[in-house]
């Protein structure tokens, strides 16, 4: 991963601070944990596509798991999917599978940030909600703040490679909407 920040230079070899050099420091915060607790659901019609990141939904009924959620045959990443919400025995080659993700967490204190980053692991694509608001997707189908159906084939693949590697969102500006 790269940092990105100011370089301070000189052509003659002192340093550039001088002698009163300020050490800059970057803290990070993990707000939610990769092994908090998830609920995930695989739908079978459109009934919750413009519900379910919803922050009140009830989801009591979902299965739940500390890993994630999906299927999958062999690819390599079945280790990241929690047995309980492995839904292998619900996908059909015949219809594209979406699974909705919910991760509820609660900050006592809203801590100070300049950043605010979403990291995902995904095969093929996924689109983010927080609080009820998009804040980052990926390869899905439709425009921003548009819903896509429970039905509906991602925009592109992104190989079995990649979807075991977190990839960060930037959702310093959504995140604070």
């Amino acid at each position: 991963q790269s940092e990105q920040g100011t370089i301070f230079y000189t052509i003659d070899g002192t340093d550039p601070m001088g002698q009163s050099a300020k050490v800059i420091s970057r803290e990070e915060t993990t707000l939610v944990s990769e092994l908090a607790i998830k609920k995930a659901w695989m739908p079978e019609n459109d009934n919750l596509d413009h519900i379910w990141f919803e922050p009140n939904l009830d989801d009591s009924n979902w299965p739940s798991g500390q890993q994630g959620a999906g299927y999958e045959n062999g690819s390599g990443y079945e280790n990241f999917i929690a047995p309980s919400l492995d839904f292998s025995g619900s996908a059909s080659s015949q219809n594209a599978e979406t699974i909705y993700m919910r991760i509820h967490f609660t900050l006592d204190d809203m801590p100070t940030f300049d950043q605010l980053s979403l990291g995902v692991r995904y095969d093929d694509g996924f689109i983010a909600y927080l609080n009820g608001k998009e804040v980052a997707r990926s390869n899905a189908p439709g425009s921003i703040g548009n819903p896509a159906a429970w039905n509906a084939s991602a925009s592109a693949s992104h190989s079995d490679s990649q979807a075991t590697i977190f990839e960060l969102s930037d959702i310093t500006a959504e995140g604070l909407k």
